[in-house]
């Protein structure tokens, strides 16, 4: 949509459109004129020095530059021909995006103003107009604006002010414009909105009455929220706008009612106040309004505006949050549900890999009785066969007989005499000799295995659990028959000892390596960027201190191709905020309630999103 600018004597003898209708016969000219020289002027192809080329007074000789050009220019004195003289520059934008001028001339010319620039669209119409003080020698005034550009042939007019100050005075110029997804002037209205997508980052600025007729810039933003949740604003803007508010944000529900008004300092320029209390939005479209204060620091000032969702599957306890995961992860049918403890971790982290590459659940149970939630979720589910984890002292006999009325298929147990041993048993269930990889987790604790576990569905290979000092027995045997083409320790040498390393060097004839952090944050961190690239689908997010949440959720990030990091309650460590700034995950997924994951985080997470 365009725009006007009323008309000054001083600065501007042309007569342009409003909002694209003809205000006089001339107008249709200019426009005429505007498209032919867009024909007519060659481009350059590459950044340069131009001089000016005069005559250059209207559209029709306007000098053709290209974007990153340095322009130098000289505006005359005022001659009987001509009142003032103005510089016309054409250029093209490949992409709609945001505009920048650096304009630059020598000093003190003058305090008052000295200098006008207009931007015209090809259509004829003024986009904005600046006037330039004399102080402003260096540009940076002007260089802190930034507006919104249309595709297309552009045009900038410099012309000095009557009174002749600058006339005879050699000036430079250099457009620039940066593209990407960015807002569409004017988007003043809902019906005149910017659609942007869920995780989707819009820039845009505030514009300033003084350039544009557009005398209240109000930015409106529609976004479509597929289901009910909470929802992180992530919105931020240049530093040094000072500590008062810079902008009024109203979220308006899909008639247009507003649902919150936020206040937004100057000092919050990353947004993390913003982010850490995320917005119960129901499902639908929505509407973001934002404003600048009257004579506010922040017209002209590039803002970006990004709002995501931030998935969290739980419930009251372990089963219940076993129960949600499955359920929003699997349909009715499937070819297996894997049952463990939830008492412990180390069956279910070793079934985890296999059930991701089976295309099943793994479901939590006590040792003595089915959950009534994991009752209706595997009458849901109708699994095709059932496989229980873990020996008689884990999950009863009793349990298992309950078992068959949930499938017409077998119930069948995977077993050994410790965790290790039953480890070696699933993997021999379901690997072959000559296996990619293996990959070794400690078996005392769970941070290491549970990072893993997607690890072993993506390259369709177990995770073995191993003691620190030793490797178990059953694990050497399984390694025997395994004979992986290479192997991959996870963890420090505190979870697992150089000692392990050395004898695992006889099981495979390729490398043995370790992939290891500073901590149970780092670790799972590490392992992620040795096998996820930018852009993964899917993270899934548990508390790291506690396994029993993210039990259920490993085998549905390896089906889904993406890692499990692990934060704490309250905070995103450094190591793992660095891995999500390079994974720029679509989607993140918490594993359990906002006791092992606070609201807070849910709401930090979601400035990790691309879309």
């Amino acid at each position: 949509m365009s725009a006007s600018i009323g008309a000054d004597s001083r600065a501007h003898a042309l007569t342009v459109r409003i909002g694209g209708v003809p205000r006089a016969a001339i107008a249709i000219g200019v426009s005429l004129v505007m498209i032919v020289a867009m024909l007519l002027v060659p481009q350059r192809a590459s950044a340069a020095t131009v001089a000016e080329s005069e005559p250059n007074d209207t559209v029709a000789t306007a000098d053709a530059v290209a974007l990153g050009d340095t322009i130098t220019g000289t505006t005359h004195a005022q001659t009987r021909i001509h009142s003032t003289d103005p510089d016309f520059f054409a250029f093209d934008v490949p992409a709609a995006g945001r505009i920048n001028l650096d304009f630059r001339f020598p000093a003190v010319l003058s305090t008052s103003e000295v200098y006008s620039l207009r931007v015209y669209a090809a259509s004829g119409d003024v986009l904005y107009a600046w006037n330039i003080r004399g102080t402003d020698t260096t540009g940076t005034q002007l260089a802190a604006q930034s507006a919104y550009i249309p595709a297309g042939r552009t045009y900038v007019e410099v012309r000095a002010w009557e009174d002749g100050v600058a006339g005879g005075k050699s000036y430079t110029l250099r457009p620039t414009v940066t593209t990407g997804v960015v807002e569409t002037e004017f988007n003043d209205t809902i019906a005149t909105a910017d659609v942007v997508p869920l995780g989707t980052a819009i820039s845009g600025s505030m514009l300033s009455p003084k350039i544009t007729t557009n005398t209240a810039d109000n930015d409106y933003f529609a976004v479509d929220i597929a289901k009910a949740g909470l929802t992180t604003i992530d919105f931020r803007f240049p530093a040094g706008l000072g500590s008062g508010d810079a902008y009024k944000m109203t979220v308006l529900d899909t008639n247009g009612d507003p649902i919150k008004t936020l206040y937004l300092a100057g000092r919050d320029s990353e947004g993390a106040t913003l982010r850490q209390t995320p917005l119960a939005l129901n499902a639908g479209r929505v509407y973001i309004v934002l404003r600048a204060f009257p004579g506010s620091v922040a017209w002209g000032k590039t803002y970006t505006l990004k709002l995501s969702q931030t998935e969290r599957l739980s419930g009251a306890d372990r089963y219940e949050t076993s129960a949600s995961v499955s359920r929003g992860s699997f349909s009715p049918g499937v070819p297996v549900a894997y049952v463990a403890s939830g008492a412990g971790f180390a069956d279910a982290l070793s079934g985890a890999p296999v059930a991701g590459l089976q295309k099943g659940p793994v479901l939590l149970s006590t040792a003595s009785s089915i959950p009534a939630v994991i009752s209706k979720e595997l009458t849901r589910l109708k699994p095709a066969r059932i496989v229980v984890l873990g020996g008689t002292g884990v999950i009863s006999a009793s349990v298992l007989t309950q078992l068959k009325t949930f499938t017409t298929g077998a119930v069948t147990r995977l077993a050994g005499d410790d965790r290790y041993a039953t480890s070696a048993a699933i993997s021999a269930s379901a690997f072959s000799a000559g296996v990619p990889v293996a990959y070794i987790a400690a078996g005392a604790d769970f941070p290491d295995a549970l990072a893993g576990a997607p690890l072993g569905t993506v390259a369709k290979a177990p995770v073995l659990l191993t003691a620190a000092g030793k490797l178990p027995p059953a694990i050497a045997a399984e390694l025997t028959r395994l004979k992986p083409k290479k192997i991959v320790i996870l963890g420090t040498t505190a979870s697992i000892g150089a000692a392990v390393a050395t004898s695992l060097k006889a099981y495979t004839a390729g490398a043995v390596t370790r992939v290891a952090g500073a901590d149970r944050y780092a670790t799972p961190a590490a392992i992620s960027a040795s096998v996820f690239t930018p852009g993964v689908p899917v993270v899934y997010v548990a508390n790291g201190a506690q396994f029993p949440d993210a039990l259920s959720g490993a085998p549905v990030a390896g089906m889904q191709r993406g890692p499990i990091l692990l934060v704490t309650a309250t905070a995103i460590p450094a190591a793992v905020a660095t891995e999500l700034t390079r994974l720029k995950p679509k989607r993140i997924v918490i594993l359990g309630g906002a006791g092992a994951v606070n609201d807070k985080i849910l709401g930090e997470l979601g400035r990790y999103i691309i879309r």
